[in-house]
């Protein structure tokens, strides 16, 4: 699995807003660049050399904040949806960093694809 993780400036209704248009414009980036992938690594490859265009999409809906953007592992807690739950620990994350990135954050899969804006 490939996660996206966007992480706002502040909690800040207006931040939180802004994170969320970040998001879409990511994961708009992102949907034509993975439609045809079918496995893990393709993926994660695809989203490594796609590192640029996804940070000038994310800069491009964060309205003039600093924008991060890097591809790592990071540590998420269990996530329960509708029909099946993943399980805590290490994933393969697109982390999206706006401005000093201390507000609440949105996570979800981007690869097989399970985010929904």
């Amino acid at each position: 699995m490939l996660r996206l993780h966007v992480l706002a400036v502040d909690d800040s209704e207006a931040e939180q807003a802004l994170k969320l248009r970040v998001r879409d414009s990511v994961l708009a980036c992102l949907a034509p660049e993975l439609e045809n992938v079918t496995g893990r690594d393709e993926a994660r490859e695809i989203v490594a050399q796609s590192l640029p265009r996804i940070a000038e999409a994310a800069a491009a809906a964060a309205e003039g904040r600093r924008v991060e953007v890097s591809l790592g592992r990071e540590i998420y807690p269990t996530r329960v949806y509708d029909t099946f739950s993943l399980p805590a620990g290490p994933y393969t994350s697109l982390q999206v960093r706006i401005g000093s990135a201390r507000g609440h954050n949105w996570w979800c899969v981007c690869f097989p694809t399970l985010c929904q804006s």
